[in-house]
């Protein structure tokens, strides 16, 4: 997923691509019986320098591991 070249709250365009982390990265790991683990989509984050927005979207990479069975 490529990220977006300008603020979807203020329009503006500096912004920072980032992760947001607490010690490690923060992960998306799935719940339900059908999942396959240890699976898990790495969060990266993209700050907005003119608002302080941020917007957060899976990792293109670990979203197609997700979806490939072991």
């Amino acid at each position: 997923m490529e990220t977006e070249s300008t603020c979807g709250k203020c329009g503006g365009s500096d912004l920072h691509a980032g992760t947001l982390d607490a010690f490690q990265p923060i992960i998306f790991r799935p719940t339900g019986p059908n999942e396959f683990l240890p699976r898990s989509v790495t969060v990266l984050a993209t700050l907005c320098a003119g608002c302080g927005e941020i917007t957060v979207h899976a990792d293109a990479g670990s979203l197609r591991a997700f979806h490939t069975k072991p």
